[in-house]
């Protein structure tokens, strides 16, 4: 994930809170300030997700396609 802000690459920690809880946030590496709650950020992120689940019968093909490959490379993948 990126900075909104500086663009720079953003990680997450943990802020330890008045009642001595620790709360997960993702946050920029700069001194822009930017930094967001991870649990919003998490189910955005998991709805995108949901859009990517393959339709029925999809995942089948897709293993069958990847078995097949990996069984013509004679069980070794190779560098193209």
């Amino acid at each position: 994930m990126h900075c909104p802000k500086c663009g720079r690459v953003m990680t997450g920690s943990a802020s330890r809170g008045r009642h001595k809880g620790y709360y997960p946030y993702y946050h920029c590496n700069s001194t822009c300030g930017v930094r967001f709650k991870a649990d919003p950020v998490n189910m955005l992120f998991e709805r995108h997700l949901k859009q990517f689940v393959p339709k029925p019968g999809m995942a089948e093909l897709f293993t069958a396609i990847v078995c097949d490959a990996h069984k013509e490379s004679g069980g070794r993948w190779r560098k193209e």
